[in-house]
């Protein structure tokens, strides 16, 4: 699921949400997921962010996370 929505993100430009430890931890300690799967951190995500942000917002919290 992960790669496929890097795929869509980066190389297609679609709406895709990849989830890595990196925004699973970061969407916790932000308060905008409880959840530690990352199917169930994802779909906290898309329900906050519109699809159009959604690979930066994962990009951005990978980058921060890191």
């Amino acid at each position: 699921r992960k790669t496929a929505n890097v795929v869509r993100s980066v190389g297609m430009d679609l709406p895709g949400l990849p989830v890595d430890t990196h925004v699973g931890r970061l969407a916790r300690r932000l308060d905008l997921s409880s959840e530690t799967d990352p199917d169930k951190v994802e779909a906290d995500l898309t329900a906050l962010v519109a699809p159009a942000e959604w690979g930066k917002l994962s990009l951005r919290l990978i980058l921060h996370g890191r």
